[in-house]
């Protein structure tokens, strides 16, 4: 569940927005008390919602952190696209995505000191949240490096400027069909010049944006099924008696083959 979460986590991240207000995200963190900026107001913000809706008669029990390391039965649908409400915090949004990787990275370090996974699996585990971690930061290098103000600039006047000059070059030698070449050149031109700007931050609601709500839909409906299904069992398809009668018969033809080509 917690690789569901944070993908939700990444995703709120990149677009800016404050992820502790978000349908997808808000439940589960909230009684993580972390000691970064702005979650005290935070939690009262929370204490004085649940309060007003005891009130009305609508408060529903918010699952605590050890809940939702084993279940998914209390999840709720991840919200729509739309911007994630902002909270009025005197700092700015904190990193949530690496805040959630140190809870798992600790929850792994816990199950290992009280022996109930071994060395290879909390290596393999902290690994794993290692990963997690490089990627936010490739997220963030790709969000935080824009393309530079004074490229998109002089690449916009230069394109103009050609395409105002064009006529005036074509006119003497086509005639009448400077029309429909400056048009094509300029859409062209303009074109090119366009997706240079639309390269930078593909993160946001474009529709040519990366379709992050997408991305975290199909992994949580992987890991859905991953948590639903147990492991097959080796002896129940390997050695069954069926499968290994079919073994049995592909070495007698793969043999006879042998032979029939020796011969």
């Amino acid at each position: 569940f917690t690789v569901s979460l944070s993908a939700f986590a990444v995703k709120h991240y990149l677009r800016e927005e404050e992820a502790s207000e978000c349908d997808d995200v808000r439940p589960f963190i909230s009684d993580i008390k972390s000691t970064l900026p702005g979650f005290e107001n935070l939690k009262t913000q929370d204490e004085v919602e649940n309060k007003n809706a005891v009130d009305n008669n609508t408060y529903k029990k918010v699952p605590s952190w050890n809940h939702i390391l084993s279940s998914f039965s209390n999840r709720k649908e991840p919200h729509q696209r739309g911007k994630g409400k902002e909270l009025e915090m005197e700092s700015p949004n904190h990193n949530l995505p690496l805040e959630i990787s140190l809870y798992i990275s600790d929850y792994v370090t816990t199950q290992f000191r009280e022996e109930r996974i071994g060395v290879p699996i909390s290596n393999n585990m902290l690994q794993n949240v290692n990963m997690l971690i490089e990627c936010l930061s490739s997220f963030e290098r790709i969000l935080r490096t824009p393309i530079p103000l004074a490229y998109s600039i002089h690449l916009s006047q230069t394109v103009w400027i050609y395409c105002l000059s064009l006529p005036f070059q074509l006119v003497s030698f086509v005639g009448w069909s400077t029309i429909p070449i400056v048009f094509f050149a300029s859409f062209i031109l303009l074109g090119i010049e366009r997706i240079a700007a639309e390269i930078e931050n593909p993160f946001g609601y474009d529709p040519n944006d990366l379709d992050l709500d997408g991305f975290c839909e199909i992994i949580q409906r992987e890991l859905e099924i991953i948590i639903k299904h147990s492991p097959p069992n080796v002896d129940h398809w390997v050695y069954d008696k069926g499968n290994l009668d079919a073994i049995e018969n592909a070495d007698n033809e793969t043999v006879k083959s042998i032979n029939d080509e020796n011969s």
